[in-house]
């Protein structure tokens, strides 16, 4: 506990220091919640969090500790500045009402100046709601609640009553059958802006959770006929249930109580943070997914955002960052290229290759065009120079029958057609080769 109220004294320094500006002392006060998480406690409401919270949603589920107090302030009035009147289970029974007067209500106490109830010169009747139970207790057993650290209690007995609001009222009680004379007398009642507002603490020995407790005055009138304050009626709003967001406000969604949170964040630039509700109070309810244009680096994992709570607890959040998506890319879910990447050596030996077809082509075609009659020479001869052979068996053959000169000119004509056969575009080169032929024969002959 010594050690918790060190750390407390050094933060509130801190603030001062830097300032106190709203956004470092939620970030200050995250941390504080986190090392009162980890550390226990012994009693007392020290452990205090400066931050100013918003409390109008909450005003509802206070009237039950006003109309208490202003109850207790008229039985005081009624019984000569005394709650002797009362019994311990009547004050038992107040608190545990109060609590069950909201669902939303944690606890509720009592707390009254000594000698106001002479049986005890300290006594604070506390009740409180647990795993659907109500419990109640004297918590001025645990800790001295009129301890200047207790601000509960401690700021409305010190403030000036003055000004309290005054209520005259007549009465006519009745004795039998009989109804008696109407009674003047001055009532002192409490309104909502009379109450005490504290700023969220962690309670040590009460409900030992994070909590708001908002207190209203108790009255009597001193000899002089002034407002004298007697104690309080109070109620613990809890605060275990209630999620810390501290991603970036939202504009599109109004204020809520604890806003103060927002934008306190660790999401690096690359992220946005998203809130995760049900998280209670506790810092890291929020995860960082990648913003557009960046995809996370971590392929197989089942949720592709950092975590708020491990954000939380890293000294170095340089090395979470997500990785930016290829040109042109406004969305990615890895490096895959959204446009076509330009390969300056495939483009190179794709262009060569069709450079030289073209010169290969170029070379066939002059080849072709020059050797063009040549190439056709060529064509006729496997087929020509068959018949031409035939010719050659046939004409050496009649030698060996003694033809005469008729013989071989009607040979010789009958080539001659055979090769005009051919068609008209081939017929003088199959002349020439009749010639040549011709000769090649008489020769032989």
């Amino acid at each position: 506990m010594l050690v918790l109220i060190k750390l407390m004294l050094f933060w509130q320094a801190h603030v001062n220091l830097a300032g106190g500006t709203d956004k470092e002392a939620a970030k200050l006060a995250l941390e504080y919640v986190s090392r009162i998480e980890q550390n226990p406690c012994s009693g007392g409401t020290e452990e205090t969090l400066d931050l100013n919270v918003n409390h109008t949603e909450w005003e509802t589920y206070v009237q039950p500790a006003i109309l208490t107090a202003n109850f207790i302030t008229s039985v005081i009035l009624e019984n000569n500045g005394s709650l002797d009147y009362f019994t311990d289970a009547m004050f038992f029974s107040l608190v545990r009402n109060i609590v069950n007067s909201h669902a939303t209500l944690f606890g509720a106490c009592i707390a009254i100046e000594p000698e106001i109830y002479s049986k005890y010169s300290l006594f604070a009747p506390y009740a409180y709601r647990k795993n659907g139970i109500l419990f109640a207790h004297d918590i001025s057993l645990s800790y001295t609640y009129q301890d200047n650290k207790t601000v509960w209690y401690f700021d409305l007995k010190n403030r000036v009553w003055e000004n309290a609001t005054r209520t005259v009222s007549k009465t006519k009680y009745r004795s039998g059958n009989t109804s008696l004379p109407g009674k003047e007398m001055v009532f002192l009642s409490a309104k909502l802006e009379d109450g005490h507002w504290t700023k969220p603490y962690f309670d040590c020995g009460g409900g030992n959770i994070w909590m708001v407790t908002y207190a209203s005055p108790i009255f009597s009138l001193d000899l002089t006929g002034r407002p004298k304050f007697q104690g309080k009626a109070s109620v613990d709003i809890e605060l275990t249930n209630i999620d810390i967001n501290q991603c970036d406000l939202d504009t599109r969604h109004s204020y809520s109580d604890f806003d103060v949170f927002r934008g306190t964040h660790r999401c690096p630039s690359t992220t946005e943070c998203k809130f995760l509700k049900g998280q209670g109070f506790k810092r890291g309810a929020y995860e960082c997914f990648c913003t557009k244009g960046y995809y996370f680096p971590d392929m197989n994992a089942q949720v592709k955002a950092f975590s708020g709570l491990e954000m939380e607890n890293s000294s170095d959040t340089a090395q979470y960052k997500c990785l930016p998506c290829k040109e042109g890319c406004s969305k990615c879910v890895d490096d895959s290229p959204c446009l076509y990447q330009f390969q300056f050596l495939f483009r190179f030996l794709l262009l060569l290759a069709n450079l030289l077809t073209f010169i290969g082509i170029g070379v066939l075609f002059a080849t072709t065009v020059y050797f063009r009659d040549e190439s056709l020479l060529s064509l006729y001869r496997k087929d020509d120079l068959k018949m031409i052979n035939d010719s050659f068996n046939l004409a050496y053959g009649c030698k060996h029958m003694r033809t005469n000169s008729k013989d071989i000119t009607q040979t010789k004509a009958v080539a001659t057609q055979t090769y005009e056969n051919v068609g008209n575009n081939s017929k003088v080169t199959l002349e020439q080769l009749h010639r040549k032929t011709t000769y090649r024969y008489e020769r032989l002959m």
